[in-house]
């Protein structure tokens, strides 16, 4: 966060008065929380995730794709933004993707729509076009072969007008805009719905904003409910009719991950199989054969996209490796790095070794790659060892 500013990034994801408008009042309250100036910038769907991430912006305001795919992006990087609110909208927090048809047309299934004019809003969209893509492909119809016309409006209200006045057959948005657009439902007819809502808006610090000015934005932004001058100020009267913030977490886009069949991207890593000792030469044998045991453990975990055991010239990936140290005839000191600093040290049994550090090693190393999971080293494990540090379990999170 810069000293004097605060600043929030928001994705065009509507017109940019209506934008600026609602989002000027927003960040100037907000920004006086922390004794900042407010800035404001409105940016395109591809370029908020990148200011986001090299602290350009302090806070971004996401359409639910667009935190999606930076997330993904911020994984993929080895950094991590979460979701820390939502807005609410017609005293919702989320929104029903639906298919609106023309009763004219005499739609009365997906198999009709076949040969059909059909209008999307953009490719960025949720409600729009992304769930609706995915449901299409679900049953085997796919746009550009099965439809006679289809387009993008680049607009929910444009493709409402254009059902309205017959120049398309259908439209892809959300349930709310039967009302938003007084669509005449005599004349309109919900082909399909979505059986979720789609989340609003995301909001997401910057993983370089500062802790307490961002628990102080946080706390107010969830908070200000509760103060009715303030919020008839902010909510009152804003032309996105946004009705306030609450409390959200990555949980609230499940929904959304398994109906889109979303993949998380796999991070790539190097793991030597042969690994460094200062042991004796007689047990360098054994020594590759636990690094050998932890590299499988690696790939078993499914975590990455590959794990590689040669580190190429230049290569940017995550290179861990272990060394072991004997301490006397039954001890073994290890260490494990990455990229040549150490994030796990420990003093372990010979004969605890090759069943027990692969695991240690893998639950130590997953600890660099959030992922929706939490890895614990058991109980009577921890008796068989000391370590250096309390590293033992690794919780993560993530996509």
């Amino acid at each position: 966060m810069a000293s004097d500013k605060l600043v929030k990034g928001v994705i065009k994801y509507t017109d940019e008065n209506s934008i600026r408008e609602t989002y000027s009042v927003f960040i100037g309250e907000i920004a006086k929380q922390v004794n900042r100036k407010p800035e404001l910038l409105i940016v395109p769907y591809e370029e908020l995730i990148h200011l986001v991430l090299d602290g350009s912006v302090d806070i971004g305001v996401f359409t639910p794709f667009a935190y999606l795919d930076g997330r993904l992006l911020a994984l993929n990087q080895q950094k991590n933004i979460e979701v820390f609110a939502i807005h609410k909208s017609g005293r919702q927090l989320g929104s029903n993707a639906v298919i609106l048809v023309s009763r004219e047309a005499n739609i009365r299934s997906v198999i009709d729509l076949r040969g059909k004019k059909f209008l999307f809003t953009n490719s960025n969209s949720a409600t729009g076009y992304r769930v609706l893509l995915s449901w299409f492909r679900q049953q085997d119809i796919e746009p550009d072969h099965h439809f006679f016309d289809y387009d993008r409006s680049g607009d929910n209200y444009l493709s409402a007008q254009a059902l309205k006045d017959g120049k398309v057959d259908g439209i892809a948005t959300y349930l709310e805009a039967l009302n938003e657009f007084e669509i005449d439902t005599t004349l309109v007819s919900i082909l399909w719905k979505s059986d979720f809502k789609i989340p609003h808006i995301a909001f997401v610090f910057s993983p370089k904003t500062e802790t307490n000015p961002a628990q102080n934005i946080k706390r107010f932004m969830l908070g200000v409910g509760d103060n009715p001058v303030i919020s008839e100020k902010l909510f009152g009267n804003n032309p996105l009719q946004i009705e306030g913030w609450v409390a959200s977490n990555e949980s609230k886009y499940n929904e959304l991950r398994h109906f889109i069949n979303r993949k998380r991207i796999k991070p790539q890593i190097v793991f030597p199989i042969e690994q460094h000792s200062s042991i004796q030469k007689e047990d360098a044998a054994w020594a590759d054969v636990v690094g050998l045991k932890c590299y499988d453990a690696l790939v078993a975990s499914e975590r990455f996209g590959k794990v590689e055991t040669v580190m190429a010239e230049k290569s940017q990936k995550d290179h861990f490796n272990l060394f072991f140290a004997r301490v006397n005839d039954q001890q073994i000191d290890f260490s494990l790095y990455r990229n040549q600093v150490v994030i796990e040290q420990g003093n372990m049994e010979e004969e605890f070794l090759f069943e027990d550090l692969p695991g240690l090693a893998t639950a130590a190393i997953l600890q660099y790659f959030p992922i929706e999971a939490h890895l614990q080293i058991p109980h009577l494990l921890r008796k068989k060892m000391k370590m250096s540090h309390s590293g033992l379990t690794a919780t993560i999170s993530g996509e």
